[in-house]
């Protein structure tokens, strides 16, 4: 990641953490799983000189369900809306079908790490509660940010992602709720631009589907993830 990106979220970081004492500011930490959506794979070798000479291409792939953590620091800026900033990790391996022939490992190491700033509304199922915060609450929102890739053999890249999320909240204290999440995350696929010498690499991709950006923008990953929240 470049300069220019690192200032963007320490800027971002001071935004959410600068705030009057009227403000609520909570951090969560959770874990659960990112289940990878429908993958093309292109095996590509490159001879000596660094110039393509083949390529085997195949959508018959199988991929793991992915472990997966999250860290979130969220804050409200009027009323019930808010803004959040969240980093994912998660690795997984995708294996191509023994019916395609390829002359490297048909396993594939995938891992993502991602970073977003999302807007947020929060609605309130449950008023009348004993806490400050109401005993049942949703929170739902999008978000933009980067997403890094890394490909194994393949190519490693920064490049823009979105999710979509929901959450809902459940009081066990005044300052702590369990979270429960679920989340649609969209990126874009992961193609190997630099030359390499007298080696294979691996491009990956989503398939179509009705919720993309384009051709190239529909890798996707659908997650569920269970954590506890707290109020600094």
């Amino acid at each position: 990641m470049n300069d220019r990106k690192y200032r963007f979220i320490l800027i971002i970081i001071s935004l959410l953490i600068y705030h009057n004492s009227n403000a609520q500011v909570h951090v969560t930490i959770k874990s659960g799983i990112h289940i990878p959506g429908k993958q093309d794979q292109k095996f590509k070798h490159y001879n000596d000189s660094g110039q393509l000479v083949e390529v085997i291409e195949t959508d018959n792939i199988k991929s793991n369900i992915a472990p997966s953590i999250s860290m979130e620091l969220h804050t409200y800026f009027y009323k019930n809306n808010g803004l959040m900033l969240t980093y994912s990790n998660w690795k997984f391996d995708s294996q191509v079908s023994k019916d395609v022939l390829v002359p490297i490992s048909r396993t594939v190491q995938q891992a993502r790490s991602a970073i977003f700033l999302s807007y947020f509304a929060k609605i309130q199922f449950e008023k009348n509660s004993p806490f400050k915060e109401p005993r049942i609450s949703l929170h739902a929102g999008y978000g933009l940010g980067y997403i890094n890739s890394k490909i194994k053999p393949g190519n490693e890249l920064w490049d823009l992602g979105m999710h979509w999320f929901a959450q809902i909240n459940t009081s066990l204290s005044e300052k702590t709720s369990l979270n429960l999440e679920a989340k649609y995350v969209l990126t874009k696929d992961v193609d190997n631009t630099t030359q390499f010498s007298d080696k294979w690499a691996v491009d990956t991709s989503g398939t179509p589907t009705s919720l993309r950006i384009g051709p190239h923008f529909d890798t996707r990953f659908y997650a569920i993830q269970l954590g506890i929240s707290m109020e600094l």
